[in-house]
């Protein structure tokens, strides 16, 4: 009895992991100003932090180091 209880959890944990992955695949990043409407002082404490930029494009408008002679 306790083996069919434990099979019929992993079922269930299975099933969980296997709709969670399928809906990530549609998934599309919305933009952080969505998370600012509800997360006003979460957003402004992110807002010009490391982890702020470490999510900007590589781009020359937000890379500061002087790779040139790399």
């Amino acid at each position: 009895m306790l083996l069919i209880k434990i099979i019929a959890q992993l079922l269930f944990l299975y099933a969980i992991l296997l709709q969670s992955s399928l809906s990530l695949e549609n998934a599309n990043y919305i933009g952080s100003n969505q998370c600012k409407q509800c997360h006003i002082q979460e957003f402004s404490d992110w807002q010009g932090s490391h982890h702020d930029w470490a999510m900007k494009p590589a781009t020359p408008e937000f890379v500061l180091g002087d790779f040139s002679g790399l």
